[in-house]
């Protein structure tokens, strides 16, 4: 009768410790997911796609959102992430304000003078 106590104790104890080791391995990757995220928005890079800098011509439409405006840039191969770029633009108070307009963006361009040309207009 001890030794079954015993064994169940053991496989209990194992998987608790397999259980902790799992949660531990999900809360480093979620945190270096938050960190390298939380980068992105505040290093202001620019992205370019295979190091080739492209002018492309947008038109956005008078009343865009910074939204709708990320959704466009991002078709457009200007920016890799909308939602980080709608991120950016909020963090940043210039989410708001967005004049309609042809504009012509660079892929090299960092998201800081995308939100200043599209806050001044084209």
């Amino acid at each position: 009768m001890k030794a079954k106590y015993d064994s169940s104790k053991l496989v209990f104890i194992l998987l608790r410790s397999i259980l902790w080791i799992i949660l531990l391995i999900l809360v480093f990757q979620g945190a270096r997911y938050a960190y390298s995220y939380g980068r992105a928005i505040f290093m202001d890079e620019a992205y370019t796609e295979g190091g080739v800098n492209e002018d492309v011509e947008v038109f956005v439409m008078e009343g865009s959102t910074a939204r709708k405006v990320g959704e466009q840039l991002e078709d457009a191969g200007i920016i890799e992430d909308k939602t980080l770029f709608y991120l950016q633009a909020v963090l940043s108070d210039r989410s708001d304000g967005i004049v309609g307009g042809n504009y012509v963006f660079n892929s090299a361009m960092k998201p800081s003078r995308i939100l200043e040309m599209l806050q001044t207009g084209p």
